[in-house]
């Protein structure tokens, strides 16, 4: 490893953090959702309420019923991230990241881990949080504030242009 071209970041992940990450599963699970309860509500209300109340009420309340379902995920994922977030003894380590032109390297107390760039799926960045996608259940949070100088930040970002097409970072 060529010392001068890597960068060490360091901090504490937050549940703000964890939130974040939250709201971006929440937004692909809406993405998703939307289509196939409101559908389903669609065709329920309509088995049920057509003839009575005509469409339009049919489809306030299949929308008024999708809007309800989304709201209920979205306060039980929410209280289940916060939970989580308190019980995982792990979220109050240190994590220190090592990141260069392979990859990205994540130690923290209970161990380390390497991550090379061709394992990463997917990258993003949501108000001042890094999300690196390595398989559908695990990503690698690094927020901007573990960034102590713009040059490290600028190093950071080459790195992104360098191993993604289109890195969604700005």
């Amino acid at each position: 490893m060529d010392s001068k071209k890597d960068i060490k970041i360091k901090g504490t992940l937050s549940l703000t953090d964890y939130s974040d990450l939250n709201k971006i599963y929440m937004r692909n699970i809406f993405k998703r959702m939307v289509a196939i309860v409101f559908i389903s509500f669609l065709v329920m209300y309509g088995i049920l309420f057509y003839k009575r109340y005509g469409v339009t009420f049919v489809v306030i309340a299949s929308l008024l019923g999708s809007v309800f379902v989304y709201i209920a995920i979205y306060i039980a994922t929410s209280i289940k991230t916060k939970r989580s977030f308190k019980k995982n003894s792990s979220n109050k380590f240190n994590y220190i990241y090592t990141i260069n032109k392979n990859g990205i390297h994540v130690q923290s107390e209970s161990g380390g881990r390497q991550y090379y760039w061709k394992d990463v799926t997917d990258s993003l960045k949501y108000n001042n949080l890094y999300i690196f996608y390595v398989s559908r259940s695990q990503s690698i949070l690094i927020p901007e504030r573990f960034f102590k100088d713009p040059t490290e930040h600028d190093t950071f970002k080459n790195f992104l242009f360098a191993n993604f097409e289109n890195p969604q970072i700005d």
